[in-house]
């Protein structure tokens, strides 16, 4: 049966739960790939570091270093971006996995389950 206004099928509970359940995997999904990327980058700024004391040592004159020391700092410096960054990509994805959590647990227990949590 069809609403006629929308010509929709009218809403209903088992497939809005599905719905939430295929939302909630793929939030994991995501939550799982972020952390992931950050072991990857901590590790890349690790290698990175001990890759800055190999080379800094193997230079012969004070100036090589120091111009050498200027590059790593910098690489150093943008390696810890990225990690950071994906590390606030994690908190963002936690927070709305645990949204997602929330309102389909308020849903359940709600008769009116359609307006469950309004962001105006």
């Amino acid at each position: 049966m069809f609403c006629n206004h929308t010509k929709k099928a009218p809403a209903s509970w088992p497939a809005r739960s599905e719905r939430a359940k295929h939302r909630q995997g793929r939030a994991e999904e995501r939550v799982q790939r972020y952390r992931a990327q950050i072991r990857e980058y901590r590790g890349k700024l690790k290698a990175l570091r001990k890759e800055s004391r190999e080379k800094l040592a193997a230079c012969r004159t004070a100036k090589q270093r120091a111009k050498r020391q200027i590059s790593y700092r910098k690489r150093i410096a943008r390696a810890k971006r990225r990690t950071e960054a994906a590390k606030e990509r994690l908190q963002r994805a936690l927070l709305a996995q645990d949204k997602l959590r929330a309102k389909t647990l308020v849903a359940s227990r709600k008769r009116t389950w359609k307006c469950v949590i309004k962001s105006y």
